[in-house]
């Protein structure tokens, strides 16, 4: 049921042309600066491993879906769960929009540096209670 309404919400992406997020177009309008977010998030010693990947938005594997460019994804690393499509709600801050009774919305933000690139994702609200979680790596292939 979860990847049914993951695959529903994946294959509703079409951009607005103002660039906000509304109902008939979940992620708004599609952005090119998304790169300074990518990585690999958490906190440093963590010994359950728990950490983040902060990607480019693409279909869930297997899955036979089109996801335009110019959106976001978080995924969690340590388990077997879908990735959360985000809607970009302000320059640095996005919200993974709910559809019916799978959760509540999450909402992060991310703490840039003097050059703009991320340097910490902060859970503002999400099922994770860490908070802050530190820029550990960069993306790579073998992500």
């Amino acid at each position: 049921m979860r990847m049914v309404a993951v695959m529903a919400f994946a294959a509703s992406l079409v951009a607005s042309s103002s660039g906000v997020a509304d109902e008939a177009h979940p992620l708004g309008a599609p952005r090119d600066d998304l790169a300074r977010f990518y990585g690999i998030y958490g906190t440093p010693g963590d010994e359950f491993g728990r950490d983040y990947l902060v990607a480019p938005a693409e279909a869930p594997m297997g899955r036979d879906l089109r996801i335009p460019e110019g959106y976001l994804m978080i995924v969690a690393r340590w388990g077997d769960v879908a990735p959360w499509y985000m809607a970009a709600t302000g320059d640095t801050r996005f919200e993974r929009r709910m559809r019916g009774d799978f959760g509540s919305a999450a909402v992060v933000s991310f703490e840039t540096g003097p050059d703009g690139r991320a340097e910490a994702l902060i859970l503002e609200t999400s099922p994770d209670d860490r908070g802050r979680l530190d820029r550990l790596d960069d993306l790579s292939d073998s992500n």
